[in-house]
């Protein structure tokens, strides 16, 4: 049945390249679940690609799932933009941050963070209003657990643990039209099925 309520309260947006999966399975995953279990009344529901079901229709599940999130941390790096799928998640959530009037005088709060964990010299002007989340020095797939950057990865995000709950317990109102749209346009993004050349920054248009 279609959900007719938020399914998550994170949707972790990031470029699925090297070992980048690894470091969020292990590492900021679990330190970003134990901070917002800290600061949320409930159990924080938290989504990445790992969670993606085998044998499911994937573009649908992920775009149901994004349009489904609270918020959206996109873990930013010089890259970040050259996937389609990240551009397209970011889109979605700048689009219900516009559509609700976000960002404004009036209500200056926001769904989207954006912790940087590779050269945030190249964030775009457009994304300057977005709280950054500097951890780009806690960003290593070899770390060990008991080590002194997962010690500090937890330090940190326990810092910003207070801002992201406020965000996720601020976000507007649950609409059944983003599911529609997300996965349409990520079926969309699937059916085209145009790779992209290397090297090359694809066009990216914020709404």
């Amino acid at each position: 049945m279609p959900p007719e309520d938020y399914l998550y309260d994170v949707f972790i947006s990031y470029p699925r390249r090297g070992e980048t999966s690894k470091w969020v399975e292990d590492h900021f995953f679990p330190a970003l679940y134990h901070c917002l279990s800290l600061e949320l009344d409930r159990e924080p529901k938290i989504y990445f690609d790992k969670m993606l079901e085998q044998g499911s229709t994937w573009p649908i599940e992920l775009g149901n799932n994004l349009a489904s999130s609270r918020i959206l941390l996109s873990l930013w790096t010089r890259n970040y933009l050259n996937s389609e799928w990240c551009s397209l998640e970011l889109a979605h959530m700048l689009a219900r941050e516009k559509e609700n009037r976000l960002r404004t005088m009036d209500n200056p709060k926001g769904i989207i963070s954006l912790p940087i964990i590779h050269d945030g010299d190249t964030i775009p002007t457009f994304l300057n209003k977005i709280q950054k989340i500097e951890i780009k020095r806690l960003f290593n797939p070899h770390m060990r657990k008991d080590s002194q950057k997962s010690e500090d990865l937890y330090d940190e995000l326990m810092n910003i643990g207070e801002s992201l709950a406020i965000q996720i317990e601020n976000a507007p109102q649950f609409k059944k039209a983003w599911r529609i749209d997300g996965i349409k346009r990520f079926m969309e993004l699937f059916d085209k099925n145009i790779p992209t050349k290397k090297n090359v920054r694809p066009r990216f248009t914020a709404p």
